[in-house]
């Protein structure tokens, strides 16, 4: 708004045409609508929105899904039934007005347009009582810090537009100063060569009035001098201003927009704090319980070791009276060898008495005889293989 005010003030002074008004003003109203389409939110999307957040605390399953395509529909409503025409010829169906969704969605699905709009905002509902929940409050914060930097940034491209919009504007100006100073030099130029006709002309006929004509020529001459300077101090105090206006005007921008980035820090800087503090509280208690758990396995621990070591010890004594036991029976073994050894010989030997005694007496004495002498060997060999 400031830029036409100035406009229209050097208007007369410039000597501007009412077409070159005309294109400057359709250029400053060019680039004010691409700086405000960005920051334009239509109203009915948020008074819908505004009605299910309050519902989204529980996640996505706290809508159902009738108020779900309810929603979705209401927003579709929004997009396509607005009142400045901008939405075209395309007029949603009398049934999505009656909220009968059935017969709403059936007729949204004939139209690609109508049914790319009304499935993107059914996936947005479902993804904003997502993230809307209270089990993702640390990512909705992560979200919240994305979207501040990313307004913020947005905010700097608008400042640097308008920065080039003011810079566009002031070279628009100058270059219009230049061509009207270009212009009246060429025309009191070319009123000079025609009145130094005219007066060559008529020198021959009236000489005097020709230097009473010379003298007004050169008194108007000194006129339009001082008209055209004066014309350049104004320009150049309008400039001025304006510049002074325009640095005013961007500090105070800056200086809110500090504002705002402090209020911001500080609004994430406590919210950081908060989480890191009970992200801390919850590892400090997990850190006890693990640390109980510990001692609790250790002692486990060390009680097994215990009875492992009492049974190995079991074991060890189990073993080394077998292994005494087994070092006896092997004795017996070798004693009982060596019994077996002695008893061939004695067999041996007693055969070949009892030939040499049977060739001399009979066969009655020689039992008898046989029957002592084998009983005798055998109750001496039981007494020596029983260790007496």
């Amino acid at each position: 708004m400031s830029y036409l005010i100035v406009l229209l003030l050097l208007a007369p002074v410039l000597g501007l045409s009412p077409e070159s008004i005309a294109n400057t003003l359709e250029q400053l109203k060019e680039a004010h609508q691409l700086e405000t389409a960005s920051l334009a939110f239509p109203s009915c999307v948020l008074e819908v929105l505004s009605t299910i957040m309050p519902q989204c605390h529980g996640g996505q399953s706290a809508l159902t899904e009738h108020e779900k395509q309810d929603t979705a529909i209401r927003l579709t409503m929004c997009i396509f039934d607005r009142q400045d025409g901008s939405n075209g010829s395309l007029t949603l169906p009398a049934e999505c007005w009656n909220h009968n969704n059935r017969e709403c969605i059936a007729k949204l699905a004939s139209n690609p347009v109508w049914w790319t709009t009304f499935f993107g905002y059914l996936n947005l509902v479902e993804q904003l009582c997502h993230y809307y929940s209270e089990p993702y409050e640390t990512q909705r914060l992560l979200e919240t810090y994305r979207d501040a930097w990313k307004k913020l940034d947005e905010l700097m491209a608008t400042l640097s537009r308008i920065d080039d919009l003011g810079t566009g504007v002031l070279d628009q100006l100058r270059q219009n100063l230049v061509a009207t100073f270009d212009s009246l030099q060429q025309d009191l130029q070319t009123r000079f060569e025609e009145m130094r006709k005219k007066a060559e002309n008529q020198l021959d006929t009236a000489f005097a009035s020709v230097d009473l004509k010379m003298d007004s020529l050169l008194s108007n001459v000194y006129k339009v001098s001082d008209n055209l300077e004066n014309m350049h101090v104004e320009a150049v105090k309008t400039a001025e201003n304006f510049f002074t206006e325009l640095n005013k005007w961007h500090d105070q921008s800056l200086q809110e927009l500090a504002q705002q980035m402090e209020a911001l820090n500080s609004e994430l800087r406590k919210n950081t704090e908060l989480e890191n503090e009970r992200l801390i509280s919850s590892l400090s208690a997990e850190h006890e319980m693990m640390a109980e758990r510990q001692k609790k396995m250790d002692s486990e621990t060390a009680t097994r070791f215990r009875e492992w070591e009492t049974r190995l010890e079991t074991m060890n004594r189990y073993l080394g009276s077998s292994l005494a036991r087994f070092e006896r029976l092997q004795d017996v073994m070798d004693r009982f060898n060596v019994l077996g050894q002695m008893s061939r010989v004695v067999y041996g030997c007693g055969l070949l008495g009892l030939l040499v005694v049977g060739y001399f007496v009979r066969f009655e004495r020689l039992l008898v005889i046989l029957s002592f002498v084998g009983g005798a060997y055998v109750g001496a060999g039981t007494l020596d293989w029983l260790g007496w």
